[in-house]
This record gives C-alpha cells, sequence and structure tokens, in this order.
C-alpha cells in the first residue's frame, strides 16, 4: 500500500512539472522563442519517455532481487528489460513460483510504450492547437514564427 502510494506521488510529480514546463515553453512571450521552445518540447518528451521506460525497468528490476529470483542488480534489470520491450530471450527463466511476472512485465511494458506515445501526441496536439488559436486571434502571424 505504501509502495503504491509512493509510486502515485512521484508520478503526480513528474507530471505536474511536464505540465509546467509545457506551459512556459507554449505561451513564449516572443514570436522566435515559439520555435526554440517547440524544438525543446520535443526533446523533453523524447528524455521522459525514455527517462519512463528506464525507470518501470529499473523498479521491475528490483522487484525481481526482492522477490530472490537475482543475486545482481545487471541480470536483474538485464531480465526485466527483455520482458518489458517482449523480446523473451529465454536465455534467463525466474523460478515457477514467479514465472508468469515475466508475461505481466510484458504487458505492462506493451502498455506503458503506447500510454507515453499517447502523451506524446497529447502535448503535441495541445501545441498545434495553440499554434492554431494564435494565428486566429491575429496575436502572431505564421511569418512571425518562422
Amino acid at each position: 500500500m505504501a509502495t503504491e502510494r509512493l509510486c502515485h506521488g512521484y508520478i503526480r510529480d513528474r507530471r505536474s512539472r511536464i505540465t509546467g514546463a509545457i506551459r512556459h515553453l507554449v505561451h513564449a512571450p516572443e514570436a522566435g522563442q515559439f520555435r526554440a521552445g517547440v524544438q525543446a518540447l520535443l526533446i523533453i518528451m523524447l528524455a521522459i519517455m525514455a527517462g519512463t521506460v528506464v525507470d518501470e525497468i529499473v523498479i521491475w528490476g528490483i522487484l525481481f532481487m526482492f522477490l530472490g529470483e537475482f543475486s545482481e542488480i545487471y541480470e536483474a534489470v538485464y531480465h526485466s528489460a527483455v520482458n518489458f520491450a517482449s523480446l523473451g530471450y529465454g536465455d534467463i527463466v525466474m523460478s515457477k513460483p514467479w514465472k508468469l511476472l515475466g508475461p505481466l512485465e510484458a504487458v505492462n511494458g506493451v502498455l506503458m510504450l503506447g500510454m507515453t506515445a499517447a502523451a506524446l501526441m497529447v502535448v503535441l496536439q495541445y501545441l498545434i492547437k495553440t499554434q492554431r488559436d494564435t494565428f486566429i486571434t491575429g496575436d502572431r502571424t505564421p511569418d512571425d514564427v518562422q
């Protein structure tokens, strides 16, 4: 229960930081900053995607070590990465009681990658909508953004 609260708090904190950064980049006061803001936003979002995936893989690896399946963090994280990416090499196999955690992590990996890509699309849609609304209201012209 405490671990679940900790994970939800971490995700909520990360989401609020991302939202603040996006608002700052989208509502840049000068026209020249808009393009720089878009490029910075894409870089930030890709870094967040990569960071989220690595975080998830490491958390699963730590769980596997906590369960006593692995003695070294390298093996636990490697096994976790193989499962998370749905590769399924099979070179390292967990014991029978915990074997079903592999497919569970694979499903989790597919869902998390899909949700992360969806979040990136939502941010880009918001950015495009904001740009379109700005042009409609006449605050900036397309020439200002280029």
